[in-house]
């Protein structure tokens, strides 16, 4: 069973980052296989329901303390069961909102939430420990929407960060580099995922006539500064 987090969905109803939710629950609920985990949330149970997806209240099954060590601030976080009794977690993250490093806020109990809210970015990184997942996301803009998916969670922050930048510096105005964002950087520190472009490799699969599609992805490695592979459907 796959459980698929949707915590900040009332902020999500509409727009392409939550049709991007709804496609991926449906196609999860056709295999037999989603789980759509939400805090108190009736809207998104409701849509996990028409989808043919079960839906969870997050912490409805009770919470589990999960002792943290190496380098962390806090010492432990509470995790709902719903996300240990799963075989697979993914984060349908938003990249308008929390984006990946601070995705659990929302989805540990509220006093982890809260110590980790008066920690600081250092403590807010002892919640993404405590919660391994994969993450999925939508990036770029409503003309040039692409899916991205992966286990790292500084990765998927650099990919949503990178895309903000490149819209951004196209308006003109001037944004720190995505390697420089405090959050990123606590996140290495605590060896979160990957410390450098040296670690990172950018996947792309696009159509060869995808020509926007390709020049945004190269422009992602190139601020990211790591090696980018381009495929392509066959036929």
């Amino acid at each position: 069973m796959a459980t698929l987090l949707v915590p900040a969905a009332t902020r999500r109803a509409r727009g392409l980052a939550a049709s991007f939710d709804r496609a991926l629950i449906r196609a999860a609920a056709n295999c037999g296989r989603a789980c759509v985990g939400t805090r108190m949330d009736r809207g998104w149970s409701i849509v996990a329901k028409g989808l043919g997806a079960r839906s969870a209240d997050l912490g409805s099954a009770g919470w589990t303390r999960i002792e943290l060590v190496d380098h962390a601030l806090l010492d432990a976080v509470f995790v709902p069961n719903e996300l240990l009794n799963n075989a697979v977690v993914v984060a349908l993250a938003d990249q308008e909102g929390e984006r990946a490093l601070g995705f659990w806020d929302s989805v540990v109990h509220p006093h982890s939430a809260l110590r980790a809210l008066a920690g600081g970015h250092t403590a807010q990184m002892d919640l993404v420990a405590a919660c391994p997942a994969h993450y999925a996301f939508r990036v770029g803009s409503r003309g040039t929407p692409l899916v991205v998916w992966t286990h790292d969670p500084i990765a998927a922050e650099l990919a949503m960060l990178a895309t903000l930048y490149l819209a951004d510096a196209s308006a003109g105005y001037e944004q720190r580099m995505p390697w420089e964002d405090a959050r990123v950087q606590a996140a290495v520190e605590r060896g979160l995922g990957a410390a450098g472009g040296h670690q990172l490799k950018l996947h792309a699969h696009l159509a060869n006539t995808d020509r926007v599609a390709i020049s945004m992805v190269t422009e992602v490695a190139r601020i990211l500064d790591c090696p980018l592979e381009i495929t392509h459907p066959e036929g």
